[in-house]
């Protein structure tokens, strides 16, 4: 008599705590979703934002130095920019 009601004891204890770790697992799941989706929009718009900027900058260039020597400078100075972000994500 008292194994049983202690059996249905534990069984509705662990099923409570599994529906309650479920909706947590479920909840920081969401929360993670939406911001991996909210960066990653981000980094596309950056991306695309960057690119715009780099023409423009090579336009601008083009007027007063040849065009090979204005795409091999904004190519140079993005790579160092590049470079010392990728030191600066590694410290």
């Amino acid at each position: 008599m008292f194994q049983k009601i202690i059996r249905r004891l534990i069984e509705d204890t662990t099923d409570g705590l599994k529906h309650d770790v479920e909706a947590y697992a479920n909840r920081i799941l969401r929360q993670m979703m939406r911001t991996l989706v909210l960066a990653g929009v981000g980094v596309t718009f950056l991306a695309a934002g960057s690119i715009f900027l780099l023409f423009g900058i090579v336009i601008y260039l083009s007027k007063f130095m040849f065009s090979g020597l204005a795409w091999g400078l904004v190519g140079l100075i993005v790579a160092l920019v590049g470079g010392v972000l990728l030191l600066l994500i590694r410290r």
